[in-house]
């Protein structure tokens, strides 16, 4: 199943803006996941929405073999460039369509905020009859600021809404569409068994790396708000201003993980 045409645009664009200001896995999180990557020798990985390959870097020192699939082109490039390891493939493909070859069968499946842009049925379906046995899946992410409860970024949401309307953007179309929560997709699923573990989260950031994460994001992508952009950049930057000490803005989170197992 290839994505819905109002996919194929939600990150055109934002590679390197993704790479330079977007998270990578907390400490705890890398913890957490490495042991599920099964036995020394043959660790195998798959990253779906892998986007400029965040994940794959953070577990790089305790795997084998790992493949990142990712439906926009430019993020594989950037990966390709910034995670540069023989013992990684990358593929550029929607996660519903891709398959690995015969006899690779992955130990830890893992989508990091990028389950919600999936058929994540189609996925799960998929995993279903190519993943290990035993493999893990890992559905895992935080809260962006379109969702967050923390005030300024609520503020932050309130400008983006002032400029570009009420309905949150996903490049040229709306969205995300499915309601349903992750943890009862899964628990639907053939990865019936479902853990769920919390992680909280702090960073310090600088407005220019909170305007360059939103670069990144689907919803506030510079392509959207045409000829208004540097007014929609004068007004973030003197919003987050008014939020900065010493120029640095404090973002609370919590990273979510949950391990959905046969």
């Amino acid at each position: 199943m290839a994505p819905p045409a109002s996919r194929r645009d939600l990150f055109t664009g934002a590679a390197d803006d993704y790479h330079r200001h977007r998270s990578g896995l907390p400490p705890e999180v890398v913890s957490l996941l490495a042991p599920l990557l099964g036995t020394p020798g043959a660790r195998r990985l798959l990253d779906l929405g892998t986007g400029t390959g965040l994940v794959v870097d953070a577990l790089l020192p305790h795997l084998d073999e790992a493949i990142g699939v990712d439906p926009e082109p430019e993020m594989v490039a950037v990966a390709r460039r910034e995670v540069a390891d023989p013992r990684v493939r990358w593929a550029v493909a929607a996660a519903e369509d891709f398959r690995p070859d015969d006899g690779w069968a992955a130990e830890l499946v893992t989508v990091c905020r990028a389950f919600h842009w999936m058929d994540p049925d189609a996925v799960l379906a998929r995993l279903a009859e190519h993943a290990s046995s035993t493999a893990t899946v890992a559905v895992m992410g935080d809260a962006s600021v379109w969702t967050s409860t923390q005030p300024w970024k609520q503020e932050v949401r309130a400008l983006i809404q002032s400029f570009l309307g009420e309905r949150r953007r996903a490049g040229s179309g709306v969205g995300p569409a499915d309601g349903r929560r992750h943890e009862d997709v899964l628990a639907a699923s053939p990865f019936g068994r479902v853990e769920q573990v919390t992680v909280p989260v702090v960073h310090e950031r600088s407005i220019d790396s909170v305007a360059g994460y939103l670069r990144s994001t689907s919803f506030a992508a510079p392509r959207l708000f045409g000829e208004r952009l540097p007014a929609f950049d004068a007004a973030l930057r003197t919003l987050l201003a008014e939020h900065a000490v010493d120029g640095v803005v404090r973002d609370e989170n919590v990273f979510g993980v949950l391990l959905a197992r046969r």
